[in-house]
């Protein structure tokens, strides 16, 4: 129970902080609906499952080497860019027939490949690898319960977001949304030029 509370935090504290993953799941959710906001939100969970299984097996160390940060970095920022620039030029009532044609695994994998480059994924989940290590290692299904402690942590933290945002949904005029959208592209952006600097930095 201690493993699994504690992997829960773990998992509010990698989904909380607001960054592209938040900032991509907000704009899908009130342009385009809670189910592309959730998507987004649980291939987000599912890229830091991915870490956690890394961290426990001893392979995230050497995501931790400097050279494949900057390579994570640059894709990373890429992936941002992209995205931000189609928060520019998308215009919510034509992409909404798009993403009704979208398959909801091509949305998943955006939260999940968003997450997976993010290098601040990488280096929140480095930062405490031997917490988590010293934490699930010899205790009888130690990795299981972390695992869904993270799981639990993140996915709590999207249904409430999500929860919030259509709740104000139908509230909000077209206008307000293109708005939305240009920020959210312009913040998005933002986040891929630090990226980028920070890879060559």
């Amino acid at each position: 129970m201690h493993i699994f509370l504690t992997a829960i935090l773990l998992g509010l504290g990698a989904a909380v902080p607001i960054g592209p993953v938040n900032i991509e799941m907000m704009r899908r959710t009130l342009s385009f609906g809670g189910m592309n906001g959730m998507m987004i939100g649980i291939g987000a969970s599912c890229a830091d499952m991915t870490y956690i299984t890394l961290l426990v097996s001893g392979t995230l160390l050497f995501l931790t080497n400097v050279i494949v940060l900057k390579v994570i970095g640059v894709l990373g920022a890429f992936i941002l860019a992209w995205f931000g620039y189609k928060s520019f030029v998308s215009h919510p009532q034509v992409e909404m027939q798009h993403l009704k044609k979208q398959s909801l695994s091509k949305t998943f994998l955006v939260g999940y490949l968003m997450t997976l480059f993010n290098p601040m994924t990488v280096l929140f989940w480095a930062s405490i690898s031997s917490q988590v290590v010293s934490m699930a290692v010899g205790k009888n299904n130690g990795i299981i319960f972390a695992a869904l402690g993270v799981i639990v942590g993140t996915m709590s933290w999207n249904i409430f977001l999500n929860y919030l945002l259509h709740k104000i949904r139908y509230k909000i005029s077209e206008k307000i949304m293109r708005i939305f959208n240009v920020s959210g592209g312009i913040i998005l952006i933002v986040f891929a030029i630090v990226g980028l600097i920070r890879a060559f930095g």
